[in-house]
């Protein structure tokens, strides 16, 4: 994860909450992070957005089981938070 910032929502962590052209929500221990750019493994950064049309992701998948691992897959640079 690249670019993220807070938003609401509840659920259970790393449930998907929302998916749309703002980002990708996913519920966190209080409330939400909305996903603005991420970088696939061994992939260019993008826009959360961009990889949503090309990944079968929507509200109610859990994180990690929709993007088959996606934790391990994502680079691990610090996170942006964008307010």
């Amino acid at each position: 994860v690249w670019r993220a910032r807070p938003g609401p929502g509840r659920g259970a962590p790393g449930e998907v909450l929302v998916v749309g052209e703002g980002g990708i929500a996913v519920a966190a221990g209080e409330g939400a992070v909305v996903l603005l750019e991420v970088q696939p493994e061994a992939r260019r950064r993008m826009s959360a957005a961009e990889f949503a049309r090309g990944h079968p992701i929507r509200p109610g998948d859990r994180l990690g089981d929709t993007l088959a691992g996606a934790p391990s897959q994502v680079a691990s640079a610090p996170p942006q938070v964008v307010e």
